[in-house]
């Protein structure tokens, strides 16, 4: 059977300050050979935040809105078409989004929430 590899990036990020979470999934993504390797003009491409739960982003159960909005950028910025979806175990999906502050950045960045 043949070897599966797996390539992981990981760069630090000490606040949530928007220009310093974009700035660390810019250099992310760099390690990985940029985005164009992963999405291309036109492509529709659906955004997975992690919604375990609807509790407030401080939590740190769900992925930080301010994670999600910059790959939100990023991606459109590639001519890209982003799309965001869960399905959180707990609670649904549209109320989930909103406690953790994610419905309110699909809203802000006109992305559809599924």
């Amino acid at each position: 059977m043949g070897s599966n590899i797996s390539t992981v990036a990981a760069v630090r990020v000490t606040d949530y300050a928007a220009e310093s979470v974009a700035a660390g999934i810019g250099q992310a993504l760099a390690l990985l050979g940029g985005w164009e390797r992963f999405v291309q003009p036109g492509d529709r491409v659906l955004l997975k935040p992690n919604l375990l739960e609807g509790v407030p982003a401080e939590c740190a159960v769900t992925t930080h809105p301010e994670v999600l909005r910059a790959v939100i950028r990023q991606v459109k910025a590639l001519g890209a078409v982003p799309v965001v979806g869960d399905s959180p175990g707990v609670s649904g999906t549209l109320k989930a989004a909103e406690k953790c502050g994610i419905a309110a950045v699909c809203s802000e960045e006109s992305v559809r929430l599924v």
